[in-house]
């Protein structure tokens, strides 16, 4: 296998390995959607609110930060190249991730959900790289596969860290997902090659006009901004709180809380990819 990714060239490589590392990326992100909440309950003797409330805050500051971060990594991308990006998103996940399998209170738990937002950007630099390298003709494709590959891991990652979850504990797939996003970034290092010659060398000079302004429907994509907000807003509104309503729901029996979390975090996935080429199409029309 390893032999024939050799024979292909720089940019097809690239596609097989950036597939890989953006589902890896959409695992680790889904994993702990299920049990995070439960996990939080073991950090300290909690009121349901307070647990409630402490998840609230462990899921949203990973999100937080990466909206805070990742306009001072793009431009730092534009200049040193997404590669060694790539390398520092997958290493710093890898750590991070580890880390948290060994929180000993709620506290180190949210300091490290904010670090994985900061060391976040996998899978915006694998996209770039991608739409950059790949010869035009090729780009769209390639993009779409790129893009499948956070998608299917997405979609997995809530069943796989149920299923670990309910035999091993709430830590254990922590530790696999570090140890996964170490081999990620070993092979990001050897495997991934970047045209250098496309990359920002100069300063721009004077006021760069706003890429808001420079759209032909200013005001369609800022619509669009608000609208995909509000939809981001709604859906992620109840992560926090989904396996302690799944608790409730299957008192007094919790022998597979984690697993049937698991499952219901998972079936917008299942549906989205079923339907979302039809209502594509519909779209076309």
């Amino acid at each position: 296998m390893f032999k024939k990714l050799n024979d292909l060239p720089n940019w097809q490589r690239n596609i097989y390995i950036l597939w890989f590392g953006t589902f890896m990326i959409g695992v680790g992100s889904g994993e702990v959607l299920p049990f995070l909440s439960l996990f939080t309950e073991t950090l300290g003797n909690f009121t349901k609110a307070e647990v409630n409330l402490y998840s609230g805050i462990a899921f949203s500051s990973t999100f937080l930060m990466t909206a805070i971060v990742s306009p001072i990594w793009g431009k730092l991308a534009d200049r040193v190249g997404r590669k060694p990006m790539l390398i520092r998103a997958a290493l710093g996940m890898a750590v991070v991730y580890t880390l948290t399998g060994f929180s000993t209170s709620v506290w180190v738990l949210i300091g490290l959900r904010f670090l994985m937002g900061f060391f976040n950007g996998y899978v915006s630099n694998a996209n770039a790289l991608v739409a950059k390298d790949t010869p035009k003709i090729y780009s769209g494709h390639a993009l779409g596969i790129v893009v499948t590959g956070y998608t299917s891991g997405a979609l997995i990652g809530p069943l796989l860290g149920g299923f670990l979850a309910n035999i091993f504990g709430y830590r254990m797939p922590f530790f696999i997902t570090g140890s996964i996003f170490f081999l990620l970034t070993f092979l990001t290092l050897i495997g991934v090659h970047e045209d250098k010659s496309t990359l920002v060398t100069e300063k721009p000079t004077g006021k760069q006009p706003s890429a808001l302004k420079s759209a032909k429907y200013p005001m369609m994509v800022f619509g669009l901004l608000i609208t995909s907000m509000i939809v981001n807003l709604v859906t992620n509104s109840i992560n926090p709180i989904l396996s302690q309503y799944v608790r409730q729901l299957l008192e007094p029996n919790e022998s597979h809380l984690s697993m049937i979390a698991g499952l219901i975090a998972a079936a917008p996935g299942m549906t989205a990819i079923i339907f979302a080429p039809r209502f594509g199409r519909l779209g076309d029309r």
